[in-house]
């Protein structure tokens, strides 16, 4: 269920297993999906994947977890394959939105 639309390029998704999935993108060429949990207090980072294609096109993909956190500043130090940052993306599945639709619920079409 998305339930939080930041700027342009910039949504939360809450996940199964109460998981926050943060989406956002500077454009084709740049990409960030970092994966929270709230600890009571404040949202921890899981893990997150950092796509830059412009900087590294032979190795855009990155990955880091909440231990590679450096004074408030997500780092992804690890070098992945498209194929892994697809798998650490898809164990978090986004839990749809049940909604009825307006015109339904007044008998409109």
């Amino acid at each position: 269920m998305q339930f939080l639309n930041g700027f342009t390029r910039n949504r939360f998704s809450l996940c199964e297993g109460n998981y926050l999935k943060n989406e956002a993108s500077s454009g084709a060429s740049n990409t960030v999906i970092n994966i929270f949990r709230f600890d009571g207090e404040e949202l921890q980072l899981v893990e997150g994947l950092y796509f830059d294609n412009w900087k590294d096109p032979a190795q855009p993909w990155h990955y880091g977890t909440g231990a590679d956190v450096i004074n408030g500043e997500i780092r992804y130090p690890y070098a992945v394959t498209e194929a892994q940052a697809n798998a650490a993306e898809n164990k978090y599945v986004v839990i749809p939105i049940h909604y009825n639709r307006f015109s339904g619920i007044m008998g409109l079409q």
